[in-house]
């Protein structure tokens, strides 16, 4: 490993691992992350930008890294745009870049970079003005394959993820200097009190433990941090959370942390299978942002190119990880901290040469040069040079011109404040010029800034802030030096500015130039909102930590505003990348919509049964009778069976509820259309139930089992609404009835048997005990017995229009009951039918179901309005009867029979002939007289037919052939209107 260094705190060398990179294999050391061990190979050329495809490199060594974003392992444990400056190395890892093809050293998209001028802010939007909606349909293609960085996977993800809800008295963000000291504190004085210490880094210390600095009585940072790591272990009330961010900061206190607890961890490690990351819920009473700061990068033409990075990033790289990315180096900075890079990096023979922009050798610049490293004031660099590496600069000293070759430029423009997290909501943030960016002020808050989050910039500033805004602070447990830690940085607006023909880059990741920021200004996006939305500022997954500043001084200087005029743009969760896995943690699957199944499932799947969804629940949606049989031919062949023969079909999934009561009677009219108070004992009624507007709610059948018990049934997918409806009419609206309502759906079984045979298969079943007849068991009948010694209530309803019978059972003897109806109806050939065939059966007898009735239409429509009762009151009734619903041109259910045997597809709207034009677009769009809702094959009138709802009903159009039309799918078909009871209109065959 070519630029490996003896140092390296963080990293195990005698442990090696290997990894790969674009498929060639590497070598690290237990601890690397993915930056430090291909720097360490010399690699430096890492990725492409978004826009332009222009070579990128490592800029840091932290979480605000734009660049370095890699797609990490394969399969279903792949993953996009992680920072190779966070992600650590595992055997086995295997990382490829992004944004490129076919290669990463030779990619086409690099035409973007030729095509700039043209592709500069705002390109898209002037683009998508031309062309109207066809333009922008033909644009979508290209767009939507040139979005994004990664490729994300299409498998079910591998990982497993948590979710913990705590309770912390003090939660501090940031385990630097001012958050170790803090926790400390606070762990001292106040041991009855719960504390929460998140770092998102592995390692605690932040720039203490990272530059190591030397204290009073030659304690070294490292040792400090060690030190007072080893004191808060010894407080139980101390958690600790590292490799952990918080990203979301909420009201009444409430913080969002994502921990990434086995992201460091092979995908078949125990451990990291266990739970890969886990969603921390946090709420407090007390917050403490002790976040830091983030080094600002410079301006100059080609500032991207791989082999520039920030002055802080070598430091971390040498001390944590052994690793020196150059040995011909400049240093460009406009202030002091960067000659600590420069210092260091002398120590290990490094050539410096630093580029100062400011006119004055300050002490610790003396003290450079006093170490053999080359000082150049009053200078700043005007354009980077290189291909796929820098090479070198071109800086300007006064009016001189000259040339500098170096392998590794580091660039400090002064630090920022990281207040993303902080500043969310509507916490606004002010220029601070002691501090030169932006801070938030903590006053009257109830949460406090610690350390150069607040822009402190040396130990004693920020021991004061805790001894004001914590608690009093022991001498004893405090870090001291005697160097000076001012920056000493020229103000951010003094900062020189780009030549107009330069490609200076504010935003990394997503190519803004400082170009873009002056065309931006020309066109009237000033506001720094419309400026981040119209040139992309700051959306990219860094979240404009290194950008956002320095365009926000620009504008300023452009605009002749006072910086802190200009603003920022407010901060909204999340501050960091999350997953999604993260966020829906174990509520994934079945976990997410708990599946139901009826007792009768396991059969179902063993005789051929094909599932699906119907809600929440799992329902044989058709059974194949041999291998290849497809959806449409089996549900033909089993409804072409009910019709001729007798098949059944389980309806467990039916809600069933017992209303029970001295005045059950009375609470049913009010709730249904029409009258139940009339029913007989063991007579059953379908009825509908409307919402307060009138529009139908649901529609079911009720059977009175005696004086006071009615039982009634609710579709499948409202049988938990209207429950929970008519519990609160009951308890709230009619709290004076004395009725109760309870949920019986899990306490029966159901199955509904249909034909011309189902009376001699029930028969059968039940046996010679009692004659099953009209006057035992007439339509709309309820009779109560046993089949096969399980007791069952048998209801004479039929949902499919041929002769039917709802059989009920408790749960636990469904299967039983169901195997034994199906062993004695092979008599009779009987069959199981699915929904697909019972869909079938009942749009050619018009009935409606969940298509019909979606919460537009009411009784009127569906033309069923005798079924609002006029001799009592319910709900809905007053609104049901208004103008609207009355009017004779309202669209009103009929059936549709398709011509010459086309397929009608669901959802078409209806059309005369004369507004179809010949590719199946519509002439006129404004004027569609109605709409398909449900569609199928009807074996009986061997064509394709549907129910929808129909302008003025299906009297108007006896002799008019009108066009089912699917703009979508770009397809038509010619229908005929008529009566939606499509077969056996008179009933025989229902009444047996």
């Amino acid at each position: 490993m070519k630029n490996r260094l003896p140092t390296g705190i963080l990293v195990k060398k005698r442990h090696h691992v290997s990894f790969a990179f674009n498929g060639k294999k590497y070598d690290a050391y237990q601890g690397d992350t993915i930056a430090s061990a291909l720097l360490a190979h010399n690699i430096h050329f890492i990725g492409r930008s978004f826009k332009y495809h222009r070579p990128r490199g490592f800029l840091s060594a932290g979480h605000e890294e734009p660049n370095g974003l890699f797609m990490i392992n394969h399969g279903a444990y792949r993953d996009t745009n992680q920072r190779g400056t966070m992600q650590e190395v595992y055997d086995g890892l295997t990382c490829k870049s992004q944004n490129h093809f076919p290669f990463l050293h030779c990619d086409i998209g690099r035409v973007n970079d030729i095509l700039s001028p043209i592709l500069a802010a705002g390109f898209y939007y002037k683009t998508f003005l031309f062309g109207g909606l066809k333009g922008w349909m033909f644009y979508e293609k290209f767009i939507r394959k040139a979005a994004g960085l990664g490729k994300a996977t299409y498998d079910k993800d591998g990982d497993h993820y948590q979710h913990y809800y705590g309770f912390y008295d003090h939660v501090i963000i940031g385990a630097g200097y001012a958050g170790l000291l803090s926790a400390l504190t606070l762990a001292k004085k106040q041991p009855s009190r719960k504390i929460l210490l998140v770092e998102q880094k592995h390692y605690l210390g932040g720039r203490l433990f990272a530059d190591n600095p030397l204290g009073h009585d030659n304690i070294s940072g490292q040792k400090w941090v060690k030190q007072t790591i080893e004191k808060l272990e010894q407080y139980d009330n101390v958690t600790i959370l590292t490799r952990s961010v918080a990203f979301g900061h909420y009201d009444h206190k409430q913080i969002a942390i994502l921990e990434h607890y086995g992201d460091h961890l092979p995908p078949n490690d125990i451990k990291r299978q266990q739970k890969r990351q886990v969603l921390h819920q946090i709420q407090a009473n007390n917050i403490i942002f002790a976040t830091g700061a983030i080094e600002r990068p410079l301006l100059f033409d080609n500032n991207d190119l791989p082999g520039i990075m920030l002055a802080y990033s070598l430091r971390d790289y040498i001390n944590l990880y052994g690793v020196l990315p150059g040995r011909n180096i400049i240093i460009y900075t406009n202030n002091d901290n960067a000659y600590q890079s420069a210092l260091l990096a002398k120590q290990h023979h490094a050539d410096i040469t630093v580029i100062d922009l400011r006119d004055i050798i300050t002490p610790i610049a003396q003290h450079a040069k006093d170490h053999n490293i080359r000082v150049i004031t009053n200078a700043n660099i005007v354009k980077a040079f290189g291909n796929h590496h820098i090479s070198g600069v071109i800086y300007q000293q006064y009016d001189t011109i000259k040339e500098l070759s170096c392998d590794l430029l580091l660039m400090s423009g002064g630090w920022n404040p990281a207040i993303q997290l902080i500043g969310q909501g509507s916490k606004a943030a002010y220029f601070n010029d002691e501090a030169q960016s932006f801070i938030i002020d903590d006053h009257d808050q109830d949460w406090s800034c610690i350390g150069m989050v607040q822009g402190s910039e040396d130990y004693q500033t920020t021991h004061q802030a805790i001894h004001d805004k914590i608690c009093p602070i022991d001498d004893c447990d405090i870090f001291t030096t005697n160097d000076d830690y001012h920056q000493n940085a020229l103000p951010l607006i003094s900062l020189p500015l780009p030549t107009k023909n330069t490609k200076s880059f504010l935003d990394f990741q997503h190519d803004v130039t400082c170009k873009d920021i002056a065309l931006a200004k020309i066109e009237g996006f000033e506001s720094v909102e419309h400026l981040k939305r119209y040139t992309t500022l700051g959306m990219a997954t860094d979240q404009g930590r290194t950008s956002n500043i320095n365009a926000i001084a620009m504008m300023a200087y452009l605009s002749d505003q006072n910086i802190n005029n200009v603003g920022t743009t407010r901060f909204r969760p999340p501050s960091y990348p999350v997953t999604i896995g993260a966020l829906a943690g174990h509520h994934a699957g079945h976990h997410l919509q708990p599946h139901r199944h009826t007792p009768m499932k396991q059969w179902h799947q063993h005789h051929g049964g094909v599932m699906m969804e119907a809600g929440i629940w799992h329902r044989a949606r058709y059974y194949q009778s041999y291998a290849n049989e497809n959806l449409e031919d089996a549900y033909i062949r089993e409804a072409t069976h009910v019709r001729n023969h007798v098949g059944m079909i389980d309806v467990s999934t039916l809600g069933k509820i017992d209303v029970i009561g001295p005045d059950a009677a009375i609470f049913l009219d009010r709730v249904y259309s029409n009258k139940f108070s009339t029913l007989k004992i063991n007579k059953a009624r379908y009825g509908f139930m409307l919402r307060e507007d009138g529009i139908v709610a649901d529609d079911g059948t009720t059977t009175r089992l005696s004086e006071h018990h009615y039982f009634l049934t609710t579709t499948t997918a409202q049988a938990v609404t209207i429950m929970a409806k008519l519990e609160y009419y009951a308890q709230v609206i009619w709290s004076d009835l004395k009725v109760s309502v309870l949920s019986v759906s899990d306490q029966w079984a159901a199955m509904a048997l249909a034909g011309p045979k189902a009376r001699l298969t029930l028969q059968k079943a039940i046996g010679d005990t009692i004659i099953i007849n009209d006057d035992l068991l007439p339509f709309m009948g309820c009779l109560h017995t046993k089949i096969h010694d399980i007791n069952v209530r048998i209801l004479r309803i039929s949902f499919s229009g041929e002769l039917g019978y709802e059989i009920y059972c408790p749960s636990y003897d469904g299967i039983k009951l169901w195997q034994y109806l199906m062993d004695v109806g092979q008599e009779h050939n009987i069959i199981p039918y699915g929904l697909e065939a019972l869909g079938c059966l009942r749009i050619e007898k018009g009935h409606v179901t969940a298509n019909e009735i979606d919460g537009r239409t009411s009784l009127t429509h569906i033309g069923l309005e005798k079924m609002l009762s006029p001799s009592k009151d319910f709900i809905g009734k007053t609104l049901s009867q208004s103008k609207a619903y009355q009017d004779d041109n309202r669209q009103v259910l009929c059936g549709l029979i398709a011509q010459d045997k086309q397929a009608i597809t669901g959802g078409s709207l209806i059309y005369y002939a004369d507004h179809i034009r010949t590719d199946a677009s519509i002439e006129n769009p404004d004027l569609p007289l109605g709409y398909v809702t449900s569609i199928s094959w009807s074996p009986q009138l061997d064509c394709y037919i549907a129910l929808g709802f129909i302008q003025g009903g299906y009297q108007q159009y006896h002799d008019d052939i009108l066009y089912a039309v699917d703009a979508v799918r770009n397809h038509s078909v010619a229908i005929k209107i008529t009566d939606p009871i499509m077969f056996d209109k008179e009933g025989i065959r229902l009444h047996g």
